[in-house]
């Protein structure tokens, strides 16, 4: 499915928004929705878990900020150029050169716009609205006297009609809806990247040998791995979103809150030694939360004592072999020949080992050799 959601309220914008999403190449990219209100409510909370970010305008973009809370939503603005386009046809439709124009609008619609109606020679009121439900009671309240025409919102408009009013829809410019396709692209992209680090991060912490929790700054638990299932015995989905006082109360979380590490804390939990590091996680100057992180002290002292006898096994390999030794005089030769009859004798067989190194040195005079090398193995 497309990461970008472009929920059109009215057949217009969305016949506009599909020709300007092939004039930037985005077909593969956007789908697009004609839907508004509570019906685009719905359809954002469906696009939720597949979608990094919907696009929208007016008081539909409004009732999904309202409404969902896990998904970025850029609002296509309402540009001076689209309310200069709106006075100019409110004049056209009224035949009047200073008309009385009723607009309503949201907070997200009012762009400087009595500025620009003083300039225009517009005799402008606007009717600030907070939700969708403010509509009717604002046109009920318009006076035919005092309004030549209303301009706003797809609703507002057909309200209005039924009304007896002359009514004008504020309209996108091209441009406008271009910058919010190219901005709705940064912030997929931008998510994509934060999903892919996440989902390393995930990967880090479920394959830890390591058991690891993560709290949030209420003490309620977010992360719960699949080693400190192991190593406590408990299941994950008992334990996230629970209070992580309630499950370890042995541990000094509220010192950590503090700014306090803790590091090397041994308990004894159901016959394991577990030894505990508790760290807090700060965003700034903020503690946001805190990282448990434990293991099995028996699996660290077997991993240990495997690692010391890797160790000493390496002192007895070879660094060079007898094909490094370099010249073919009869003495050079020879001395190959009985290295490699040395080399074939059992390490564990001590003696033979000494017997054959006497054999060496005697055969050529090894002492006056190691008297200048200051080495000798007699």
């Amino acid at each position: 499915m497309s990461k970008i959601a472009f929920i059109a309220p009215d057949k217009q914008l969305f016949l506009q928004g599909r020709r300007v999403i092939q004039e930037l190449g985005l077909q593969g990219e956007v789908e697009i929705y004609l839907a508004r209100l509570s019906r685009a409510v719905k359809l954002a909370n469906k696009l939720e878990p597949s979608c990094d970010v919907i696009v929208c305008r007016g008081g539909t973009a409004r009732l999904i900020t309202d409404s969902v809370s896990k998904i970025p939503l850029v609002e296509i603005p309402i540009t001076g150029q689209d309310l200069a386009q709106a006075f100019y046809k409110s004049k056209k439709a009224t035949g009047l050169e200073n008309p009385k124009v009723a607009m309503l609008a949201f907070q997200n619609m009012k762009n400087d716009v009595e500025i620009l109606a003083d300039i225009l020679g517009i005799n402008l009121s606007i009717y600030p609205l907070n939700s969708v439900e403010d509509i009717p009671t604002c046109i009920e309240q318009l006076s035919s006297v005092e309004t030549d025409i209303v301009i706003g919102g797809m609703k507002t408009t057909t309200l209005s009609l039924r009304k007896g009013f002359k009514a004008i829809p504020i309209e996108s410019g091209n441009s406008a809806v271009r910058t919010a396709f190219l901005e709705a692209k940064k912030i997929s992209l931008g998510r994509k990247i934060e999903k892919e680090r996440s989902q390393t991060v995930k990967a880090l912490i479920d394959y830890s040998i390591q058991g690891i929790i993560s709290i949030n700054r209420n003490k309620k638990v977010e992360v719960f791995n699949h080693a400190a299932e192991h190593l406590l015995e408990l299941k994950r989905q008992e334990v996230l979103g629970k209070q992580i006082d309630a499950a370890m109360p042995f541990l000094p979380i509220k010192n950590c809150f503090e700014g306090e590490e803790h590091l090397g804390i041994i308990k004894k939990i159901k016959n394991k030694s577990l030894i505990f590091n508790i760290a807090p996680i700060k965003v700034e100057k903020d503690i946001i939360g805190a990282m448990i992180t434990f293991q099995d002290i028996t699996s660290i002292q077997e991993m240990e004592a495997k690692i010391r006898g890797e160790v000493l096994s390496r002192k007895f390999e070879t660094r060079y072999t007898f094909s490094d030794i370099l010249g073919y005089s009869k003495h050079i030769c020879e001395a190959k020949r009985i290295g490699q009859t040395v080399s074939s004798v059992d390490r564990s067989n001590l003696w033979g080992v000494w017997h054959w190194e006497r054999v060496i040195c005697s055969e050529y005079s090894c002492r006056k050799f190691a008297e200048k090398r200051s080495f000798c193995c007699c």
